[in-house]
């Protein structure tokens, strides 16, 4: 490894999220069941997807376990969207896509501090005047409103996966300096320690970049 360009910038979203991200929306679509629907105004997303889920087995699309894909889902999807959903029964699913916002800003340094599941995880990278300068990525209102408006339809959270979060943010920067000093050695064991924390669940999911959430329509 000899060139800067193998390493983006800190701060920007390398391609390898994208297709982790997509992948595992295929694979997830695949074991649920079928048949499978896509809605997203995203036309990157919509056509890595298509091209995804045309490759899915056959065979899961006779288990009546309808699936929405929603990528990148906006508050101006919800007329057609609700047009779908008034159809899935009990145990028919929605999986979303979509990208968290970003940005810095000085926390308390108190445990409980913005630790909701929903709101503000936190990635510490320094300490100043009792407070921590944190990277922070959390759903916008947009999404909060999304998720809401599926609750009251019945869908409610079941699994939520993360793809970039703090490890991996550490280890792939850490990459990225070392290799512009000329040590590709280490930047090589870096970059691949990153690769080996792309993938999170569960309460580390909170804090990463892009967040895929499978929520399932229940009886009652």
């Amino acid at each position: 490894m000899n060139s800067a360009s193998a390493f983006p910038p800190p701060g920007t979203m390398p391609d390898l999220l994208h297709q982790t991200a997509f992948n595992l929306c295929a694979t997830l679509a695949c074991s649920w069941g079928g048949p499978v629907a896509l809605r997203s105004e995203n036309s990157f997303y919509a056509a890595e997807l298509t091209l995804r889920l045309e490759t899915l087995p056959q065979a899961g699309k006779h288990r009546h376990r309808p699936l929405l894909l929603w990528a990148g889902p906006s508050l101006a999807d919800l007329p057609e969207v609700a047009g779908l959903l008034d159809a899935f029964p009990p145990e028919s699913a929605v999986l979303l896509l979509f990208a968290r916002q970003r940005t810095r800003a000085f926390v308390p340094d108190r445990p409980g501090i913005f630790r909701s599941a929903r709101h503000i995880p936190q990635d510490l990278s320094c300490a100043m005047d009792g407070a921590v300068q944190a990277e922070i990525y959390w759903r916008t209102a947009g999404q909060e409103a999304i998720l809401d408006w599926l609750a009251a339809r019945g869908f409610y959270e079941e699994a939520c996966y993360g793809i970039g979060g703090p490890e991996y943010r550490f280890w792939s920067r850490l990459a990225y300096l070392v290799e512009r000093l000329g040590w590709a050695d280490w930047a090589d064991r870096f970059l691949a320690r990153a690769r080996a924390a792309l993938l999170v669940k569960g309460d580390g999911a909170a804090s990463a970049i892009l967040a895929l959430l499978l929520t399932v329509r229940r009886n009652g």
